[in-house]
């Protein structure tokens, strides 16, 4: 088995990259873009989960989006993304999506991790031209590891 990672984004692509995304915004097919940045991160370990991963292990209230807050959606003309999914993160895919974050989104609205162990979420955002965690208690999440 193992324990998964969610994780909530929603932001804004960068005008250069909106034509080509909907592949990757909507299927995760990282692999097959033609931009290096894309590929290279598609060769990552589950890359291809961001952004289409099940909602596994997750609490109540991300695994039921009813409002659809965080439902996979991408607008080619507005460049708006929105998903949430999860992961086994042990070779830190996560952080790796981090990394290009910055090269593509030129706006991050939101963007929540959750590690089913951990009691609060956590958030992230564009710091100085990368993604930092700006908040190690986002939302409290669970109950029971307290």
């Amino acid at each position: 088995m193992g324990m998964y990672t969610g994780l909530r984004f929603s932001g804004i692509v960068k005008n250069e990259f909106r034509k080509e995304f909907k592949s990757i915004a909507m299927n995760g097919e990282w692999k097959l873009s033609n931009n290096d940045v894309f590929k290279e991160f598609g060769e990552k370990d589950v890359a291809f989960l961001i952004p289409i991963g099940p909602m596994c292990y997750m609490p109540d209230e991300w695994e039921d989006d009813s409002e659809g807050k965080f439902k996979r959606t991408y607008n080619c003309k507005t460049g708006k993304w929105k998903f949430q999914c999860s992961l086994r993160n042990y070779n830190e895919t996560i952080e790796e999506f981090f990394k290009i974050v910055p090269y593509f989104m030129e706006k991050v609205d939101m963007c929540e991790v959750f590690y089913e162990e951990w009691v609060y979420s956590r958030r992230y955002e564009i710091v100085d031209g990368s993604m930092k965690m700006t908040d190690q208690k986002y939302s409290k999440v669970c109950e029971f590891n307290e």
